[in-house]
Parts: C-alpha cells; structure tokens; sequence
C-alpha cells in the first residue's frame, strides 16, 4: 500500500522540504535557545515561542496546549518524544517540579516506573524516527504508534505500527491468537494502513539505563492479508474463463459426438440452442424423431467448454432447446481435438 498524499502538489512540497533537515533546523534552535521541557506525570512540557512552534509543528513533535498566554505556547511531549529529543538529539533538558535537571538515567528510571513497556516504546519509536518517519501516538487505531512519510498535512500515514517483545511476556502480548490478527488487519485495511509489526529482541534482560538499548534488535514485519484476486499469477484471469494443465491434457480446440434422446423431430440445417453449427446425422437418417437414439456430430460456432462423459462427468452431460423448449439430452461420447494454438502457458508452467 503506497503512499497517499493529499491534494495536488503535497508529494512536490514534502521532497522539496524533507523531515531531515527540518529535524536538523529543530534541533539547532533548541540548542541554541537551551530550552528545558518540565516534567509532567507520563509528559514533558515545553515552552515555545513563535519560531519554536513553527519548528515542532513541522517536524511533528508534541501537541500545542491551549493556554491564556499570547506571546508564548506550551508543547505537550509524550515520554518517547522527550527522551528522543534528550538521549538521542542531545538538544533539551528536563527537570522536574522541584526545577532540578534529570539527566538520562534519571529520566530513564522516571519513565519506566510510569510506563514498564516504554524500553522497547522507545526503541521502536527511535528506529523509525531515525529512518525520518514521522511516529504519531496510534491509540486511536488500536495500535502503538502510526508512521507518516512526512507531514500528515500532506500525507495519510503508511503504517500502522504494533511494537512486540517476545521477553515481556503477557505485558505487551498481542496477537497471541490468529483472531487478533484477523481482527487487527481488518481494522488496517479498513482506514488503508499496513500492519507494521516491530518485534523487539533483548539480548540483555537488565533495562536499568538508557545503555541496554545498544542491546536491543529491531525486526521489522509487515502483515497483509492475502488476498486470491493477487495471488494470481495471470492478471488477466477473469470469471468465467477456463483453465487447464498445460503439461498434462491441455484444453483444445474441437469438435464433438454425442448421443442424444430427443423429444421432437430434429433434421440436417436445424439450428439449434446450443450454439453449434447445424447438426451432422448420419447418411441413413435425414430426420430424427422422438425416442429415437444416434449419434450426432456438432462443431461449435462459439467458444464451448466440453470433455467426453468418461473423463470429465460434469463437462460431458449436455441439453438443447429449440424454441425455448429442450428436444436433446445426453452425454457427450468423443471429443475429436485439435492442436492447442494461441493458449497462453503460465511462467511456472514453463519453468518445469
């Protein structure tokens, strides 16, 4: 599923202005400007003027919150984006209430007593900011975080992103059961996202600092459901169209003999319902009437879909009408088939 953007114009503005430098702009003002973010419960609060705004705005970092005064803005940032803009960027500080600064264990210590799954949140959530995708909370989805391509102003987001760690054992275990797979892509494909999943690995149990995350290992998988419309190798292939082997009793061109009970008189050049051309019968019988049985030979006008009764019982039993009434039944007897020409040989058919 590939990227969606909005209107006319989004994808040339959003090459002309990559998340990887407007990233690089953020994080030289704030270092510059020394800005400190206060620590709030599971957030970090940020004070920004109209220069800082425009910058988180673009770079797609914290929600602005409503406050009574004109000249300056609070940004709310969640655990994973201020320890990203801390530990990772280097370009903000945090204190707590008491205004003393946190450094990163003591950051680190903070947020994992708040939240036991934010090591392996962050973990995903600094993999794919360092692959300059824009990470979004996905609680709304049902899932961890969404991955935009670039501002979701210009574009929907791709992914829909379920951060799994086989260590954390029932804490963060989803999709443990194929129905909360079924139910999870159902709801991707219900809003056009691919299921992301993100499969931590910890080499080391310990999460005491911010260092074990050299030891983690990020596995990236995207789940889809399948779907036999794609799974096709002809893309052509439409309803109604037949198939055969190939290599074993391929489908030929031909025409038929049959036995048939009648129930009215039929003669040579009657035109008939199925569509063939009129119907051969045999020198000793011009006409044929009720009761009586023969054998008779038909070469279709039209493409048929028939095999011989003794092969293929369900492709071998045959009725005509005439005038809307049925005057034939029977079973088809031989089948005088022609050299396959213009059937098309699938590429795995060609490889054996």
């Amino acid at each position: 599923m590939g990227s969606r953007w909005k209107g006319q114009g989004a994808q040339v503005k959003a090459l002309a202005d990559p998340i990887s430098e407007i990233v690089s702009q953020l994080q030289y003002f704030l270092i510059s400007s020394n800005s400190i973010g206060l620590l709030s419960g599971m957030s970090v609060l940020l004070r920004a003027d109209a220069e800082l705004t425009d910058l988180l705005n673009r770079a797609c970092f914290g929600r602005p919150r409503v406050t009574s005064e004109k000249n300056e803005q609070w940004f709310q940032l969640s655990m994973e984006e201020a320890f990203y803009l801390q530990y990772s960027l280097k370009c903000i500080k945090v204190v707590d209430h008491n205004d003393t600064e946190l450094n990163n264990d003591e950051l680190w210590k903070h947020m994992t007593s708040k939240k036991e799954t934010f090591p392996i949140l962050f973990k995903a959530f600094s993999h794919l900011r360092s692959k300059n995708w824009v990470t979004r909370s996905g609680s709304q989805y049902g899932v961890d975080f969404v991955a935009y391509r670039h501002h979701p102003a210009l574009v929907h987001s791709e992914y829909a992103v379920l951060v799994l760690s086989a260590q954390d054992g029932s804490v963060n275990g989803r999709l443990g059961v194929w129905s909360d797979f079924h139910c999870t892509l159902r709801l991707c494909g219900s809003v056009a996202k691919t299921l992301l999943i993100l499969n931590i690995e910890q080499q080391q149990s310990c999460a005491a600092s911010p260092s074990c995350l050299d030891n983690y290992i990020v596995e990236e998988r995207t789940i889809t459901r399948w779907s036999p419309k794609q799974g096709r190798e002809e893309k052509d292939l439409k309803h109604g169209f037949v198939a055969s082997n190939s290599k074993d009793d391929p489908a030929k061109g031909g025409f038929q003999h049959f036995p048939g009970h009648h129930r009215v008189q039929i003669g040579n050049g009657d035109a008939l319902s199925l569509v063939a051309t009129p119907p051969s019968l045999p020198a000793s019988a011009q006409v044929l009437k009720n009761g009586d049985p023969n054998m008779v030979k038909t070469i279709p006008t039209n493409p048929m879909v028939v095999e011989t009764f003794s092969e293929y019982p369900p492709l071998g039993c045959f009725a005509v009408s005439n005038m809307c009434q049925t005057v034939v039944i029977g079973v088809i007897k031989n089948i005088d088939k022609k050299d396959p020409t213009g059937g098309k040989v699938t590429k795995a058919a060609q490889k054996k």
